[in-house]
């Protein structure tokens, strides 16, 4: 393993280190590697050391290069910083990806807690953004940013279509950021139509970390339910690099960007019109949009209605 470390503010306090995997002629050569920048939580005060290197050398150990963040906290925390050091680090991994090793379409933002909001900033909000964004119990909420001493808008309401798909996790039992803080940005990312993942666990407290006894000083805070996010998130980032199924031309989502095709098919089936049908049937293709509506008619109607989808500019995509 090769760890290079770098400052970043004037005063020493923020720091990038990077941890890579050496090229070995005993094992088989990998050119390009995923890389996981870490930043851990602590509501801004302090970096949680049991959400930093810690989780890093996991997933070395999965075969990934990762980094850690440590952002501007305590006494100097201010959110612009924080995010230009985060913007920042996803831009050296980058600039530096030939010479690391780093494939530079793979880098994936990490955060736990405040870092969890950091993550969701740099990924809604900076200028240079990750491939991927993971959050283990985030605080997103305009809120959390109050109680913080961060000036910081309420991060589901930054999410856009070009926000990076998402892997959330967090637990109903969470004594400090509640779950609504993920399930309103998930709810923002399917109003937007960002891919994502998510496991919200029953049991267990805020700030697990990877949740083993390696790092855990009480024993009641080892929670193998929950630690199974981790290797749900290995899974998770090895899955973006697939290709992605081809999704049919004939969906309704595609034909709706068409006037013509919209027009058309809100003349011939009204029940389009309402905006939470065309949400439940968007990724239907036309021929099961059709079935579905033939079969809300009487048969007579339904045989008119079909003779005329025949004869429009729809009859294309059947």
């Amino acid at each position: 393993m090769k760890h290079m470390s770098y400052t970043l503010s004037e005063d020493g306090n923020s720091t990038l280190d990077v941890y890579l995997h050496n090229q070995s002629k005993e094992m088989r050569p990998v050119n390009k590697r995923p890389l996981v920048l870490i930043f851990p939580g602590g509501g801004y005060s302090f970096c949680s050391d049991r959400e930093a290197d810690p989780v890093a050398f996991k997933y070395l150990g999965e075969g990934f290069h990762s980094a850690v963040l440590r952002y501007c906290v305590g006494d100097q925390r201010n959110f612009k910083t924080a995010l230009n050091e985060a913007s920042t680090s996803i831009n050296m991994i980058r600039t530096h990806a030939k010479a690391w090793n780093v494939d530079p379409d793979r880098i994936y933002v990490l955060g736990f807690s405040a870092g969890g909001h950091l993550a969701a900033a740099v990924s809604n909000l900076g200028e240079h953004k990750p491939n991927g964004c993971l959050l283990g119990y985030p605080a997103l909420l305009g809120s959390f940013a109050y109680l913080m001493n961060i000036d910081a808008p309420s991060l589901e309401t930054c999410v856009t279509a070009l926000t990076p798909p998402t892997f959330l996790f967090t637990t109903f039992g969470d004594d400090l950021v509640p779950v609504e803080n993920t399930i309103k940005y998930m709810n923002a990312l399917e109003k937007h139509d960002v891919p994502f993942e998510a496991h919200i666990f029953e049991r267990g407290a805020h700030g697990l970390s990877v949740a083993d006894a390696s790092i855990m000083n009480d024993a009641t805070q080892v929670e193998a339910h929950f630690a199974r996010w981790f290797d749900l998130s290995v899974e998770w980032i090895r899955l973006q690099n697939e290709p992605t199924p081809a999704i049919p031309d004939n969906t309704l989502q595609k034909l709706m960007e068409n006037s013509e095709t919209k027009e058309t098919l809100l003349e011939l089936i009204p029940l389009l019109k309402d905006p939470e049908m065309i949400k439940i049937v968007r990724n239907f293709t036309l021929q099961r949009v059709l079935e579905f509506y033939f079969g809300t008619l009487e048969k007579g109607d339904a045989k008119r209605a079909r003779d005329l989808i025949h004869k429009s500019v729809l009859r294309e995509y059947l």
